[in-house]
Parts: structure tokens; sequence; C-alpha cells
């Protein structure tokens, strides 16, 4: 079986990719940037651009299912949310009907809604629309903050070791649930596995429920920097600074994302691990100090260095110490859809 993956490029592409490489998998990498993963055995490469009408034309062809991770998380004068995530998802499900493809996992994000006080989640919403009216056999994944060796949201927190004081937006009481990277990699694996799945809206989140406030004592102690007096920045505060910092490199705060700090970000999310079979990492010391380093010195591991594509001798060797979870296709009404049994009939990763 050929899986196609766009956005394997990205902070959670490249975690999927080497996971899926592991278990034996045969992948279409599709990215606006994918020199990293040429020559590299059992991954074929297309170029994507979500922005163009046919910027997948041809990319999905002899391929099994479909996952669709590839989107911003800020708008810049090329690149819109909605243009990227509505129209963008559009003309890739127009690709892959004409390909033949029926099943499609799209990662979503946590709060996805049509009255959303973010563009970017509710870009979110109308792609998830677009599947959901697809006629497809579709899962769709809507995570919390996703952590890990890689990630953004933490990475950004632990580079403000040098302040003297740590801004915290909002009152520092706000709930999110972080998730770890890993997990997202289960419940993508398994949404491929599992036909239950199909037709369903799973949201993945954390063990626990923390309090921005806690988040960055999290961050603190992981990087062994000095805990902080913290400065409180009220919304209006937030997004007048937000402007200013919209004309910097790197796009560290912008006016969309302060909403994300005046609302809890929580769920229950008992039931979509139980169904999807999620570790459920919580975000502790002991987990972002496994890739935040000490601040000192280098001060940091750069982001890019943190995570790394597996290369063939790295695959052989894990492939070697481990049984291979290999996923198989099983025929449905409406279509392919993966399954998890032992017939050895069934078609093979």
């Amino acid at each position: 079986m050929r899986l196609a993956v766009t956005g394997g490029t990205g902070f959670l592409g490249n975690h999927l990719v080497s996971n899926l490489l592991a278990e034996g998998c045969e992948l279409r990498v599709l990215a606006r940037r994918v020199g990293a993963f040429n020559g590299l055995e059992r991954v074929s490469v297309a170029a994507m651009d979500l922005r163009l009408e046919a910027g997948a034309l041809g990319g999905l062809d002899d391929c099994h299912a479909l996952v669709h991770l590839a989107g911003i998380f800020h708008e810049s004068r090329g690149q819109r949310f909605d243009e990227v995530h509505r129209a963008g998802t559009d003309m890739l499900l127009a690709e892959a009907r004409r390909a033949e493809i029926r099943r499609v996992i799209y990662v979503s994000a946590l709060g996805a809604a049509p009255d959303a006080k973010s563009r970017f989640l509710r870009s979110k919403w109308a792609a998830e629309e677009a599947i959901r009216e697809s006629g497809m056999d579709w899962t769709i994944l809507r995570p919390s903050v996703i952590f890990g060796p890689g990630d953004l949201f933490m990475n950004r927190l632990a580079s403000l070791w040098w302040l003297p004081i740590m801004p915290v937006i909002g009152d520092g009481s706000i709930r999110l649930q972080p998730v770890w990277v890993g997990d997202i990699v289960t419940a993508i694996t398994s949404a491929l596995a599992e036909p239950k799945t199909t037709g369903q809206t799973f949201e993945l989140v954390g063990p626990r429920a923390m309090p921005m406030d806690a988040i960055v004592d999290v961050v603190e102690a992981a990087t062994r920097s000095r805990r902080r007096p913290r400065v409180h920045l009220s919304a209006g505060v937030s997004r007048a600074l937000a402007h200013f910092l919209a004309v910097l490199p790197g796009s560290i705060l912008t006016r969309d994302q302060v909403p994300f700090f005046f609302e809890d970000s929580t769920a229950d999310g008992e039931e979509s691990r139980q169904s999807l079979r999620l570790p459920s990492e919580p975000f502790s010391v002991n987990t972002a100090r496994e890739y935040l380093a000490p601040a000192g010195r280098r001060r940091l591991t750069p982001r890019g260095r943190q995570v790394g594509l597996l290369n063939d001798d790295e695959v052989a060797r894990l492939i070697g110490s481990k049984p291979l979870t290999r996923l198989r296709l099983v025929t449905t009404a409406s279509g392919s859809v993966p399954n998890s049994s032992g017939n050895p009939e069934e078609e093979e990763a």
C-alpha cells in the first residue's frame, strides 16, 4: 500500500514519515520543498502547492490513501488561511477523486468551528466541511497544542530564556491540553488501520489540562533557566504587540493568534484516546527535557536539529529490532479502508 502524505516536511510530517518508514510503508510525500526525501528508499516525492488550482496534479496517482497534514499557522503576503486550508483542500480532494483514492485522514485543529474567533480555526473548519462532503471515507483528527522534538509552541517559549521577565499573554489561568507528537502519529496510524474510525471526528488531547502559567513553569524547569517574574498581558496590549511583531522575521506572534490565549483549549478526550489507542504522554519536565536543551552556552538546540528523517540504515535497524505493524486494505461498501486484520490475502503496505 502506498500512502500519500501532504506536509511531510513539517514538524508533524517528519515524525509521521519516519514512523511509517520504520513500519515498512511505501510513501508519496507531497510538499513544496521535498529535496530532503530524494533518494530515500520507499519514498517518492511530488511537488505540491495548495495555493494553485492544479497544485497537486498527478501527485496522488497510484496511491491508496491520503493523510492531509499540510497547512500554515500564520498568514503572509503570499499565503492566506482560506486559500491554503479551504481552497487548497478542495483542490487536493478533486485530485484524490481523479486518482480514485477513497480513504483520507485530515489533521485539523482543536477548536475548529464556523464561529471561531481565529481565522485559522475558521479556515480549518471550512476544510473539514470539504472533507465531510467529499464522498470519501474520511476521518478528521483535531489535536490540541502538539509538543515534541521540533515543535513550534514549546520551542518558542524556551527561546525567551534571555528575557529578564517572562511575558504571558492573558492572566495565565487559561488552560491548554498539550499532546505528545508521538500520540498524534499513533492516532493517525490507528485511524488508517481501523475502519470504525471512518466518518468520525476525534479531538486529540493530552491526559491533563494545564494553566498557561504551569506550562511556562515546565519549560523553565526543563531548560534549567531561572524562574522569572511573570508579566501578564491584556488582550489589547497583546494585539498591539502582535501588530508590532508581525513586521519582524519569524512571526513570533500574530493578531490572529491572540484569541488562543483567552479561551480554554481543552476537551475530555478520553473516548478518543481509547478508540485510537493513544498512550497519552503528559507534558512534563521529563518529556520536555528530552528535546528542550538547557539554557546556557549554545542555549537551545535549534528546532531543525531536534528531529530528522530516518535514513535507510536507521529504518533497517528499527525493522530488525521489532515486529512490523502492517497496514492492510479491505474493501467496504464505500471503497477501500485500511484494516489491521491478519488475513494474508489482504494487500500489505
